[in-house]
């Protein structure tokens, strides 16, 4: 989920029961003033969310993949890749590939995450 806030985004976030946000891909942006709401030009922080149970590399990676691909979504591509022959020239191959790059690139930024947060 896309989380937006005017106070700076810190990358974990401690709800107090047992869960926590973690935020990545903070970003901060200056939004332009509008005479119809007069409101003026101000500072907003946006980050990219998602809720765990755990500060775990793998739990924090497993949220994030899932932010993306619902389990019924990666089995779906898969069954679509499998029915292809495996053809990763096909769309469905391409799909597929682009889900498992993902996967990867969601334990680098777990980590990336968790290790600033040690930091």
């Amino acid at each position: 989920m896309k989380t937006q806030s005017t106070a700076p985004i810190a990358p974990i976030q401690d709800l107090g029961n047992g869960t926590w946000y973690v935020h990545m891909n903070i970003l901060e942006k200056e939004t332009e003033q509008n005479p119809m709401l007069q409101t003026a030009n101000r500072i907003v922080f946006e980050a990219d969310t998602v809720m765990v149970s755990s500060l775990t590399v793998d739990v924090v990676a497993e949220s994030i993949f899932r932010e993306r691909y619902p389990l019924l979504s990666e089995i779906s591509l898969l069954k679509d890749f499998r029915e292809k022959q495996m053809d990763e020239t096909t769309q469905e191959g391409i799909n597929y590939n682009e889900c498992q790059a993902f996967r990867s690139q969601s334990v680098a930024l777990a980590k990336e995450v968790l290790n600033a947060m040690v930091n």
